[in-house]
């Protein structure tokens, strides 16, 4: 599992020795970005889609396809269809969401080429604020992100 910034920067190492890795979105941006989505004081440092944990994620999917190795992201951000034409972008191939979200995400999934979404994945991956990644993702015509201040 890589769900800390240790385990992503040791990415390589896990993946040499693991059969495959899963990327625990929920704590990877918890602890990336020094939040706590459970307290009412922290919740609003949790964003997913903070340049930083997109970047991390882009890193541990290239690290996982140069070892040949399977990955998987699951928590939040997988179950978000919102996320998934951007997770899609990065070479992401397998998501682990609850059972209620699945038929969503598999209608949200057969709606994106992967061409698209890896233009959308390249664009988003140049911008350096949340507020800039969410509006690229709202203009890549799938689903709308809401727009909160950086």
């Amino acid at each position: 599992m890589i769900e800390t910034p240790a385990a992503a920067v040791t990415a390589r190492r896990i993946a040499k020795e693991a059969d495959f890795l899963s990327v625990g979105t929920n704590d990877l941006v918890q602890y990336l970005l020094i939040s706590d989505r459970t307290s009412l004081a922290m919740a609003a440092y949790y964003e997913p889609l903070h340049p930083a944990v997109l970047h991390v994620l882009k890193s541990v999917v290239d690290i996982a396809k140069s070892e040949a190795k399977d990955i998987s992201i699951c928590g939040e951000m997988a179950g978000n269809p919102a996320y998934i034409e951007l997770l899609l972008g990065l070479g992401v191939r397998s998501i682990s969401v609850s059972p209620r979200e699945i038929l969503e995400i598999k209608k949200v999934i057969r709606s994106i080429s992967i061409e698209s979404a890896e233009a959308v994945a390249e664009q988003v991956l140049a911008l350096g604020t949340v507020r800039e990644i969410k509006s690229c993702i709202a203009d890549s015509g799938h689903l709308s992100v809401k727009t909160s201040p950086d």
